[in-house]
């Protein structure tokens, strides 16, 4: 449909990671899975990477928003997957040798490559800003090469 061309510019790249509070013990199987319902890339990935381990898991909570992720992971219901440089505040990557290792994630922003309006300009203006601003990025990193 697209040919070799995405319809969308790679802002950043992320690594996903296990997530929960400091300091918690790492659980044996079943693994606690807190997540979003599906269709959630983060779910799909975790779960493909645990059945692809062989590792037994549960789901102990889900929730269609991040607070209610974080409220779960933080009353120590389960391990969340998540971004790296965007875990919610009390949450830490999880350095656990059972949990198996996660792909990394790219943020890609949808425009209209040809004849963007005003107001579409903008918007992609401050969106790669801020990319920038919060990642450490050079503008030649959101050129969309």
């Amino acid at each position: 449909m697209f040919g070799n061309r995405l319809p969308g510019e790679l802002i950043w790249r992320d690594r996903l990671v296990w997530a929960g509070p400091p300091g918690v013990a790492a659980a044996d199987d079943p693994i606690p899975f807190v997540t979003y319902p599906p269709p959630s890339l983060t779910r799909r990935i975790a779960l493909q990477a645990l059945d692809r381990a062989g590792r037994v898991w549960r789901t102990t909570c889900v929730s269609d928003s991040q607070l209610g992720l974080r409220a779960a992971a933080l009353a120590g219901l389960g391990y969340v997957v998540h971004a790296a440089s965007l875990l919610p505040d009390g949450l830490v990557e999880l350095e656990a040798p059972h949990l198996p290792a996660l792909c990394d994630l790219e943020f890609v922003l949808m425009h209209r490559r040809t004849h963007p309006t005003a107001p579409e300009q903008a918007l992609h203006a401050a969106v790669t800003a801020n990319a920038r601003r919060l990642h450490g990025l050079r503008p030649s990193d959101t050129d969309g090469r």
